[in-house]
């Protein structure tokens, strides 16, 4: 007993020791480690690597507040040149636009300018265009007055390095008031071309945006013998056809031309006895044309491109004075897109057919549209004509001939049809599956796509009554937000359909699929108001039990609910209503 008390004894006074030995090796420890680091050399990142990393960040350092974290960012950024030269200003700041210009040195420049307005505009827009010589890409956009005095400053400029030039005007009501109050004017005796070309020797892409010119003005483009533009834009502008052909005469390089509303003047002259100068363009790979039924006739004619050329094109204005309105598209635009779209065939393939009608967003003044679209197999445009809808009688007249003009060309692979709201009667649809021309080739089509309305209805009756349809594997019924007509007439002509399959081919078809659009939770309108279903039959068809006669005649019935942002917003059939300023 007494040894093992012995042995505790011992044990707690090594114990004690033993932490008063830690003890003292933990604040020596501890003195050694404040010693070592307040002898060890901080590695401070160059400056050039910190300029690098802040160069991703986007606009000017100021603005995205990385000068500001601390006094050595501060300085490095003031200092770091290349931090200044991409200056977007969202709204007029002349006082930053000459501190950048200032910090950014010798170096090449981007600027965008918006809502460019305000006291001494002239004189910060003259301090800007005295560095010209370094500037890169150009984009402002402003009111009239800011855009007139803009471009009569850039006249004298030389914009040698100048690769890409956008201009816009903001007021939309511009370019008519000054028509009607230049119109008569004499153009100024001492006017210059308003885009002096041969100060821009680089430049690649011009886009020009609701700008206004003097009616009588002759010349708005001087260029040099060539150019090397490969991208022109220009819309809502008030020029004439003979103002720009000479931009394109020499811009053999263009690859990308879109006119939306660029010939806002071609009413004073109607252009149905006018023969425009010829013009080669090569390298086009894109062309979108909105104008004057007449306009567009004669560019066609006058423009040469090649068959790859994706080409859209939006009638707008309406045609010829003493012409029927029809009969001129059918005469005078649709050959040339035919023999466009020849040439095109041969490289490439087409597979979606689309006749789609949808509403302009300003509805009360605008009428509604016809599209007529052919779509490759990558989903790229090939073709797209664009028109105000025609009378129903017109509508169907003018379908049947683009049809007839194209096929067999364009539209012997077609596997999918779109329509949505076209207006064509059963006995156009009916001759345009049938007969010895096979102008649609519904035997080898392989899905169909519908509006639930009565254009869509008459697309499946005449698929029944044609009773060739070996392909076809997928019928999509879509029920949009808002609907003036009655679901059961849809729902019974698909129904006949399903049956007419079944006892043909002694099977059931093979899937139909129904996407109902309803408008999102808090989007401004409650998807189940009967406001929204115009015809009364609010009960009717909205439901997937409502489809159940169909369900019981196909193999595969899928029902999807796809949300939209309100009632009043634009419908699935609307998406094209943006590619063309109407």
């Amino acid at each position: 007993m007494t040894e093992e008390l012995a042995e505790a004894a011992s044990a707690a006074a090594r114990t004690v020791a033993i932490d008063v030995e830690l003890r003292q090796l933990h604040a020596r420890i501890a003195v050694l480690t404040a010693e070592r680091n307040s002898i060890s050399i901080v590695q401070r990142m160059p400056n050039e690597i910190f300029a690098r990393i802040f160069s991703f960040v986007p606009g000017l350092p100021c603005d995205n507040g990385v000068m500001f974290v601390c006094r050595r960012w501060h300085t490095l950024c003031i200092g770091a040149s290349e931090l200044w030269t991409h200056i977007d200003l969202e709204k007029w700041r002349p006082k930053l636009l000459l501190t950048a210009l200032e910090r950014s040195r010798t170096r090449k420049l981007c600027i965008e300018l918006k809502a460019v307005t305000g006291q001494n505009t002239e004189q910060h827009l003259r301090t800007m265009l005295a560095q010209s010589a370094r500037i890169l890409d150009l984009k402002i956009s402003g009111p009239k007055t800011t855009i007139e005095t803009f471009l009569k400053l850039i006249q004298p400029a030389e914009l040698s390095v100048l690769t890409r030039f956008f201009v816009e005007q903001k007021e939309v009501n511009g370019p008519l008031k000054m028509l009607h109050r230049d119109y008569h004017s004499p153009e100024p005796e001492d006017s210059e071309p308003v885009f002096s070309l041969e100060r821009m020797a680089a430049l690649r892409h011009l886009s020009l945006s609701k700008v206004t010119f003097h009616p009588q003005l002759k010349r708005v483009f001087s260029q040099p013998a060539t150019t090397l533009l490969t991208c022109l834009e220009i819309k809502s502008a008030w020029l004439s056809v003979e103002a720009v052909l000479p931009l394109l005469t020499s811009s053999p390089g263009l690859q990308t031309l879109r006119l939306d509303g660029a010939f806002g003047l071609d009413f004073i002259q109607p252009g149905n006895a006018t023969v425009y100068p010829s013009v080669d363009l090569p390298l086009l790979e894109s062309f979108e044309i909105g104008a004057r039924t007449y306009t567009v006739a004669n560019l066609l004619v006058a423009l040469h491109f090649p068959g790859t050329t994706r080409l859209s094109i939006c009638l707008k204005g309406g045609g010829t004075p003493g012409i029927d309105p029809t009969t001129e598209i059918i005469n005078s635009v649709i050959p040339p897109l035919v023999a466009h779209a020849t040439l095109q065939a041969a490289s490439s393939t087409a597979r979606t057919l689309i006749l789609q009608t949808y509403r302009h967003p300003n509805a009360t003044y605008f009428l509604d549209q016809l599209s007529l679209t052919i779509l490759a197999e990558d989903e790229t445009q090939l073709i797209s004509l664009v028109m105000d809808e025609p009378a129903w009688n017109h509508s169907s007249r003018i379908i049947e001939s683009f049809f007839r003009s194209l096929a067999p060309v364009q539209l012997s692979t077609i596997t999918h049809l779109h329509v949505a709201g076209a207006s064509v009667n059963v006995k156009t649809w009916k001759a345009l599956f049938s007969g010895p021309a096979n102008i649609i080739p519904a035997q080898s089509l392989e899905t169909v796509t519908i509006r639930a309305d009565e254009q869509g209805r008459r697309v499946v009756q005449a698929l029944t009554q044609r009773k060739r349809f070996d392909a076809l594997a997928s019928l999509i019924v879509d029920i949009p937000l808002k609907r003036k007509t009655s679901l059961s007439n849809v729902m019974e002509a698909v129904e006949d359909f399903a049956h007419a399959y079944r006892k043909i081919f002694n099977a059931k078809f093979e899937r139909v699929k129904v996407r109902l659009h309803i408008a999102a939770p808090g989007a401004g309108g409650d998807s189940d108001s009967d406001s929204e279903w115009d015809n009364g039959d609010s009960e009717n068809g909205k439901d997937v039990k409502d489809w159940r006669g169909v369900k019981a005649v196909v193999k595969v019935f899928d029902w999807e609910e796809v949300r939209v942002q309100g009632p009043n917003a634009r419908n699935w059939e609307d998406s094209d209503a943006e590619d063309f300023d109407i």
